[in-house]
């Protein structure tokens, strides 16, 4: 499996989308920061979106992320008076099967918005802790610019479709595009450092799969630097540059990233996890568990299936 699926998978990236609505001017929201990475996709229209003193256009078929859940306001125009989000929406049905009219009786923009959730314990994973304030894909750009615009147009339709199913396909679609939205934005910040940069470095994309092919494995710097076929020194560095952590300390993170996905996924014992993420007794493992993830991995299994209980 590739390095980004991965990752997204371990994280428990899950999009949600809020409503399919359209808003005719003037109208004007205010979205406060939160925990979660909200995000718009223009259907058809245009609107500003204001984001730390910054202003930009989003037009039909741009799609906007803010992956940390930055505060922003989206409206009819730059000067518009805008209100929060809360306020707008308040008593009115949310979830991706939602069509809503808002607004006065001027020029409609039409909108799906919602946010995506991904899991930030034991730590966040240096892709997310990679990710700028927002990431803002225009109409027509990315690595497949095409499959885009025809994903966004699905989205659209399906989320106005009443047949059985149709919030779960909006948002497994909602996902999709996030996948090729990081693609996008990999492409536009180059050689800039950066978790998606050590993905298209091959040197350090190497690194990377090695450790994620086989987490069990005792990897020591000596060894992943003849694979990345550069010097430890040179690895080391350029690893930590983009990365934010040394490649053995990346090791001992995605280890316990896998850990808690197959605590939480699987009925494997702990001993056969502890061999599964390279640690050679079951005590080594809970130990490392306890220190990197703060509680024990019983601990951590009996937590989630009580959450799923209640869900």
């Amino acid at each position: 499996m590739d390095v980004l699926t991965e990752v997204l998978r371990a994280v428990r990236l899950r999009g949600t989308v809020y409503f399919h609505a359209e808003f005719r001017a003037p109208w004007g929201m205010n979205i406060k920061g939160g925990k979660f990475a909200n995000f718009h996709i223009v259907v058809d229209g245009d609107c500003w979106l204001s984001i730390s003193g910054q202003e930009f256009l989003l037009a039909k078929g741009d799609l906007v992320v803010f992956p940390h859940g930055a505060e922003h306001a989206i409206a009819h125009a730059s000067d518009a008076l805008v209100v929060p989000a809360e306020q707008l929406l308040s008593g009115r049905p949310l979830g991706a099967g939602s069509r809503l009219t808002l607004g006065g009786d001027g020029p409609t923009t039409k909108l799906i918005c919602g946010h995506f959730e991904y899991d930030a314990e034991p730590f966040r994973h240096p892709l997310v802790a990679s990710l700028p304030r927002s990431i803002h894909l225009r109409r027509g750009e990315g690595p497949n610019p095409d499959w885009i615009a025809t994903a966004v147009q699905l989205t659209a339709l399906e989320s106005e479709s009443n047949q059985g199913g149709s919030s779960a396909v909006v948002d497994r679609m909602a996902e999709v595009l996030l996948m090729q939205i990081l693609r996008a934005h990999a492409c536009q910040v180059g050689s800039e450092p950066g978790f998606l940069a050590a993905l298209t470095d091959r040197a350090l994309s190497r690194t990377l799969q090695s450790i994620h092919d086989a987490p069990e494995q005792h990897w020591s710097l000596d060894e992943l630097a003849r694979r990345a076929g550069l010097s430890r020194s040179t690895l080391a560095v350029r690893f930590k540059e983009n990365v934010g952590v040394s490649p053995i300390q990346y090791l001992a993170r995605w280890r316990m990233h896998k850990a808690k996905e197959l605590l939480q996924t699987t009925h494997q014992t702990i001993g056969a996890i502890a061999t599964a993420t390279g640690y050679q007794s079951e005590f080594a493992f809970a130990k490392a568990f306890k220190r990197m993830c703060g509680v024990t991995p019983g601990t951590m299994r009996s937590r989630d299936k009580t959450a799923v209980g209640h869900a």
